[in-house]
């Protein structure tokens, strides 16, 4: 068995978010001039204890009527300053005044225990995983007719993983087995998150909804990881011949070229000055994927099997199991993309740039 390591540098070339699951609510941080403390429930529990705050602070939790917010009980005991929010926090998030930001519920960026931000090897691995997934389906009609076949108002995923494995020999239900990405870290320890309003702009209308606040990286942050590709006759069988990781860079590249292509294309009968700032930002993103390393798309939003299948095949649309594309025709797809705002502008969702150093294995 052949192992080949590379080092991965991924450079956020727009906001990411890769959601942890956990929801922030008014009671779980304060917000002080364009600072958000995160903070941490013992440690606040125990600064109230100590003050004898504790019974009032419950009694102010669990009384009825309107948003509750940390920041106001604070006020109320004289409490709201940024020493003692400093000593109850577990970490600290950046937030524009531009924003807005009343307190509302806000989608965390994944952590580690200690509260740092990395990146989910398994994020990067979807990515690969998917761009490989469509340059096969890309460039193999037969493939494409299985597909075709089959799919008849089935879940698109699971059609696209069964005609694969079929066709292409069996390993179980993971395609990359052989392809093992180590989580990203931040290379500067001074980054933070950042709260930024989640928006839907609509290709039809050119209108923006509302959905809520996440917590973003911002763009130009480097994480650094290390990717693992095993060249390995019984593994690589299923994708046909060896696999080495310029074949992955590669289909990124297509991946990556099609998606903007569509994205921009959406674009042409959309007007309105936010349109103009996002279809600008993406046209900066395209101009990249020219240069040294490759675009990709990783996190919140990016990894959706219908978006693979019609790139391949627009027709595919109306039997595909997704609410997004009721009542639309093939060229209509996507129907809209997510973008945020950090409080100084619209910026598309989830681009990156990914450079490869091998380093052994």
């Amino acid at each position: 068995m052949t192992v080949r390591g590379f080092r991965v540098r991924l450079e956020t070339l727009s906001p990411i978010h890769v959601g942890s699951g956990e929801r922030l609510s008014g009671l779980d941080y304060a917000v002080l001039g364009d600072v958000v403390y995160v903070v941490d429930s013992d440690r606040l529990f125990n600064a109230f204890m100590e003050r004898g705050l504790l019974e009032r602070y419950l009694r102010f939790v669990s009384a009825g009527g309107g948003r509750k917010m940390l920041s106001d009980f604070l006020k109320n005991v004289g409490l709201f300053n940024e020493g003692f929010l400093r000593s109850v926090s577990a970490y600290t998030m950046r937030c524009s005044r531009g924003l807005g930001f009343a307190g509302g519920e806000v989608k965390a960026f994944v952590r580690s225990p200690d509260g740092s931000l990395y990146l989910p090897g398994s994020s990067l691995k979807g990515s690969l995983r998917t761009a490989v997934i469509l340059s096969y389906l890309l460039a193999d009609t037969a493939l494409q007719s299985r597909v075709v076949s089959e799919l008849g108002g089935r879940p698109s995923g699971v059609v696209v993983e069964n005609v694969l494995r079929r066709v292409r020999g069996d390993l179980g239900s993971d395609l990359l087995r052989l392809l093992r990405p180590s989580d990203l870290f931040l290379l500067s320890s001074s980054v933070v998150g950042e709260v930024a309003g989640l928006r839907s702009l609509s290709f039809r209308t050119g209108r923006f909804r509302v959905l809520g606040f996440v917590e973003v990286v911002p763009s130009g942050v480097v994480f650094e990881g290390v990717v693992r590709v095993l060249d390995e006759g019984r593994v690589v069988k299923y994708v046909g011949g060896g696999v080495d990781l310029d074949r992955f860079v590669d289909a990124l590249r297509v991946r990556s070229e099609r998606l903007l292509d569509r994205l921009l294309k959406r674009f042409g009968g959309t007007s309105g000055s936010g349109v103009d700032v996002v279809r600008d930002y993406l046209e900066k993103i395209r101009d990249r994927v020219d240069g040294g390393g490759v675009v990709s798309t990783v996190g919140f939003g990016q990894g959706y099997w219908g978006v693979t299948v019609t790139e391949f095949k627009p027709e595919l649309l109306p039997l595909l199991r997704l609410k997004s594309a009721r009542g639309l025709r093939p060229n209509d797809f996507p129907r809209s993309l997510r973008v945020v705002d950090r409080g100084f502008g619209l910026e598309p969702l989830g681009w990156v740039l990914l450079r490869f150093e091998e380093v052994g294995g």
